[in-house]
């Protein structure tokens, strides 16, 4: 029918190859996760920012996303204290010379290629994520919901739901109108925004109903 026909075009996934998308990750260049935020070098954040906008307007793909990432971010000061700690531990089990310098380089490589995938799925999931309701909200306006009532839910993903998006996991909201966690969260974790993610690696979407 016509209105099935609206409705799955309206739930397609939207792509770096959908128009929706790319200006997203531009209008938001200087957003970027909490570990970045932090940092106080303004160049690692302008450089990760440009690296999310790069991949999209080159379709570049996730795995280049992340090596470009990875160049630029470096190791956040826990981590670097962690590869302390396991360099005096393999010193104290007797490793030393070539072999340790070698482990600690594959040490460091696991860690920086953590943090750029960590970093690199989180913003390409959020650009996709605010690209989705925009587009939905251009078909609205375009006449093609056929005046039925859109109505936006929020769908946990992933194996280990983190209590924040446990909450928000089902609930509803008219299109253009942000989700807000309940009173069962403490005030600090609540969320109070239009789409995903929330947190580093969260994998919730959203979906669309008419009604």
């Amino acid at each position: 029918s016509a209105a099935g026909v609206t409705a799955a075009t309206a739930r397609a996934s939207f792509t770096v190859m959908n128009p929706y998308v790319v200006p997203a990750a531009e209008k938001r260049v200087g957003w970027l996760i909490q570990e970045v935020v932090r940092s106080n070098n303004q160049g690692i954040r302008e450089a990760v920012a440009g690296a999310i906008q790069q991949s999209y307007a080159q379709e570049l793909g996730p795995e280049a996303t992340y090596r470009m990432i990875r160049e630029v971010v470096g190791l956040r000061p826990d981590q670097v204290k962690a590869l302390a700690n396991v360099e005096a531990r393999l010193i104290a089990q007797g490793l030393s010379g070539d072999r340790l310098a070698a482990r600690m380089l594959r040490e460091q490589a696991k860690r920086l290629r953590y943090r750029s995938e960590l970093i690199g799925r989180t913003e390409i999931r959020l650009a996709q994520s605010t690209g989705r309701p925009d587009g939905w909200k251009q078909a609205q306006a375009d006449g093609r919901f056929k005046g039925k009532r859109a109505i936006v839910e929020w769908v946990a993903g992933g194996i280990n739901v983190c209590p924040v998006c446990t909450d928000l996991d089902g609930t509803t909201a008219i299109l253009g109108e942000n989700f807000q966690s309940t009173d069962q969260l403490p005030a600090e974790n609540r969320v109070d925004g239009e789409t995903p993610p929330v947190h580093p690696n969260c994998q919730c979407t959203t979906i669309l109903r008419l009604e």
